[in-house]
């Protein structure tokens, strides 16, 4: 589970580091916000998808829910056979 620990605490740092700069962001256009943001309204290109992959690593709450899932079946799986 150390990954995700990581993971989360990567994501944390970096919404500070761009809470600041994303404080106004209901107040610029759609264009200004997918600039600030360093993407189109097509997503990011594959190599900025593979850099911020490898930069912030895998998106932690869709980790954390799939573990909780996942869990969650196993368990309700090992009453129903019991």
């Amino acid at each position: 589970m150390r990954p995700l620990i990581l993971s989360l605490a990567k994501a944390k740092a970096k919404r500070q580091e761009t809470s600041a700069t994303l404080v106004d962001a209901w107040s610029l256009t759609p264009d200004q916000l997918l600039a600030a943001l360093h993407s189109t309204d097509n997503g990011v290109q594959q190599i900025e998808a593979e850099r911020r992959l490898k930069q912030y690593g895998l998106n932690a709450l869709y980790v954390l829910v799939t573990e909780i899932a996942k869990r969650y079946f196993y368990s309700r799986l090992k009453n129903a056979t019991a």
